[in-house]
């Protein structure tokens, strides 16, 4: 193993309140799968709109196996 896989998506958010409230279920579901190490939310300080999420995996198969499923 080479170590830890990690993903990033980045948002445009026009209602960062109701977005945050839907990240956070997301990452609820995603960190109940196997394989889910970690995960992160970022605001970008240059652009109000613009939010990061971070996440980290054991492996890529996991991560696509946690996309992949129902749940998600």
């Amino acid at each position: 193993m080479l170590g830890t896989f990690h993903a990033i998506w980045t948002f445009d958010v026009t209602d960062s309140t109701s977005w945050m409230l839907e990240a956070k279920d997301a990452m609820n579901i995603l960190q109940a799968r196997p394989g889910f190490v970690s995960s992160s939310v970022f605001h970008n300080a240059d652009s109000s709109e613009r939010y990061l999420i971070k996440t980290d995996w054991l492996d890529v198969g996991s991560y696509r196996r946690a996309l992949g499923s129902m749940e998600a």
